[in-house]
Order: structure tokens, then sequence, then C-alpha cells
């Protein structure tokens, strides 16, 4: 008991301890209220996280899909179908295709 109340009494007459106390339960309350708010927030983030690309889900709790990307010129039409048909046989599940330009989009 004695040593609470010098342990007070320390405290109080100095301001520097004092203000070390607060900097420390505040910097306590602030992680507190942020773990609370960020782990409802990565828990909806886990749940929510599913993407639809075609019919195939990547994200969330899914297995990992085997994807990749062409790398012929898509000026070329016949080359790039014929890129992505060969990842398709090969086994990929999404193919990527890349346009570097509007005409190429076209």
């Amino acid at each position: 008991m004695y040593q609470a109340l010098l342990t007070r009494k320390y405290l109080t007459r100095k301001i520097m301890p004092m203000l070390a106390m607060v900097a420390v339960m505040l910097s306590v309350a602030t992680i507190l209220v942020t773990w609370s708010v960020m782990g409802g927030f990565l828990v909806s983030l886990i749940q929510s996280g599913r993407v639809l690309v075609g019919d195939v889900a990547i994200g969330s709790d899914h297995p990992v899909v085997v994807q990749s990307m062409i790398n012929e010129d898509t000026l070329d039409i016949d080359a790039a179908v014929a890129g992505i048909v060969r990842l398709a046989e090969a086994g990929s599940e999404i193919v990527r295709v890349t346009t570097p330009s509007m005409a190429h989009a076209r």
C-alpha cells in the first residue's frame, strides 16, 4: 500500500511520467479500437473476396486456378486465337490477353 502511495505521489509531481502514462493508455486504446474494427473488416473481406472470371471463381477459399497470358501480337487475330487455344489445351483455366492500343482491341 505504501508503495502505491509513493508511486502516486511520484506520478502526480512529475509531468513527464504522467504524460508517458497517458500516451501509453491512448496507444493501447487506439490499438484495441483498430483491432476490433479491422477484425470485422478482414473477416468480411475473406468471406466476400471472391471474383468470377466467366465461370471460374478466384479468391476467398476457392482453389488456385491455372492462368497464363498469350504473347502473340493481338493485331494478328489468327495467331492470338491459336495461342489462346494452345494455353487452354495445356490446362490453363484463365487466359489473359492485353491490348496495348485501341487498334489492338478492335
